[in-house]
């Protein structure tokens, strides 16, 4: 891409982006108040996590269902269908339209506050010569400005009703929508209005015990969300869960059995008996819960943000159909 392409297809972005945020704007709810959290206790299991999945069906035998929309199908063919499937009561429906919903959402916020820079870091990028890094950038900027055109279609009265799906199929046992659900990712990217919304005190009440349960169906990006909650407070769910050093660690070790994730370039703050501790619980749940499975190497849907698109052009896989049995 020349510099003047790019520097043409900026001004483009800018003046797009701020059509896409007036459109996007009407019905936008008001920023709202923060209240107080309340502390969780976890739930006492022999080895560390929440109940079987089994009782609360996570897992068991589904019925034959109509196939989703494919990820690529525009918005304003597959919203309106998608929510009559969910008000049925279809789980992976309501999972998928929360998703595409939850997506406009976060790529209004986006146009709104962070196109502007892009724009100017894409310059900066192009100024000093970083020529692959600027047509990263406007990459990105094309596919938000794409994003937001079709997000104009969304009808009014679905446009703030992603978190009331993905709290639906999180409850219904959607694997993907309950990750997504506990990590948070129903609620604004600025925080604003969280703590009022009507899904807020349900989602408090559910969140931890619903990550103990995906965690026990041996969901694989489940650890990673039990892992930061253990670790620190700076996720609404690790709010609610105590930190406990031990098992953030194991949990941590999980991770590099499951998703071969890089082992510690720092050396643990633990004492020798407690990394043995730990170290027997990340084989203790890699063998139980999953199964002794790995993902290295695998693209995990669930690890995908539902906003940014990515930069090579490709669509997001967000809850798509389940693969057939072999």
């Amino acid at each position: 891409m020349t510099r003047g392409t790019r520097k043409g297809l900026a001004m483009i972005a800018l003046l797009v982006a701020a059509a896409s945020v007036f459109v996007l704007r009407q019905g936008s709810p008001p920023g709202k108040t923060a209240q107080q959290t309340t502390a969780f206790a976890p739930q006492p299991e022999a080895n560390g996590v929440g109940p079987a999945a089994a009782a609360n069906g996570i897992g068991s035998q589904r019925p034959k269902r109509v196939a989703l929309p494919p990820v690529d199908a525009p918005l304003a063919t597959i919203l309106e269908p998608l929510a009559a499937r969910a008000d049925a009561g279809d789980a992976k429906a309501a999972c998928r339209l929360a998703m595409e919903l939850i997506r406009c959402r976060n790529v209004h916020e986006f146009q709104a506050t962070g196109a502007v820079s892009h724009a100017k870091l894409e310059i900066e990028f192009d100024a000093k010569g970083e020529l692959d890094n600027a047509d990263r950038i406007a990459q990105a900027q094309l596919g938000q400005l794409r994003l937001a055109q079709e997000c104009a279609a969304v009808p009014a009265q679905l446009r703030d009703r992603g978190p009331h799906y993905l709290g639906q199929a999180a409850r219904a046992g959607e694997p993907e929508a309950m990750v997504r659900y506990v990590d948070s990712q129903s609620w604004p990217l600025d925080g604003r209005g969280i703590y009022s919304d009507p899904e807020f005190d349900r989602w408090r009440r559910d969140a931890p015990a619903m990550l103990n349960r995906a965690f026990a169906a041996g969901i694989p990006e489940a650890p990673v969300v039990l892992m930061h909650a253990y670790n620190n407070d700076y996720s609404p769910v690790g709010g609610l869960i105590p930190n406990d050093p031990v098992k953030a660690e194991a949990l941590r070790m999980l991770m590099v059995r499951l998703h071969g994730w890089s082992d510690r370039l720092v050396p643990s703050t633990l004492d020798a008996a407690s990394l043995a501790k730990a170290r027997a619980l990340a084989k203790q749940w890699h063998e139980g819960p999953f199964k002794g499975r790995s993902y290295r190497g695998q693209q995990r849907a669930m690890f995908q943000f539902a906003g940014l698109p990515r930069y090579d052009g490709s669509p997001h896989a967000f809850c798509v159909d389940d693969p057939p049995a072999p």
